[in-house]
């Protein structure tokens, strides 16, 4: 395997940003393992978190972890019946029109025989 100056750069902005010493990186400790509220957070309240999140434009009372939080998006977007994404026809884009040579000057001879003034 050869070396890769850019994956070497990157991990040492990573541990510099980090802390990270010995290349390893330190992971926090998770806001959710002693919250007894969020237990709340499951498939069943999904719905009343998309109302509050985004129809409502209201905070939440507790921390919900992004899975859970994509999954109410998912779920409340699909009764909004925007999910899946519907296809749109993409937009033609006609490229800009060149300016034409007179008949003579199309091809490469009729410009050499022009140049060379050969008719």
């Amino acid at each position: 395997m050869r070396e890769n100056p850019g994956l070497r750069t990157w991990m040492r902005r990573r541990d510099q940003w980090t802390g990270a010493e010995d290349g390893l990186v330190p992971v926090g400790q998770s806001r959710f393992a002693d919250n007894p509220l969020a237990r709340l957070v499951t498939p069943a309240a999904y719905h009343e978190i998309y109302q509050r999140c985004v129809v409502k434009g209201a905070e939440l009372p507790v921390p919900v972890n992004l899975k859970n939080m994509v999954e109410a998006l998912v779920e409340g977007w699909k009764s909004d019946d925007m999910w899946p994404p519907k296809p749109t026809p993409s937009e033609v884009v006609e490229p800009p029109a060149r300016p034409r040579l007179p008949e003579e000057g199309r091809t490469m001879s009729g410009r050499v025989r022009r140049y060379l003034g050969i008719r």
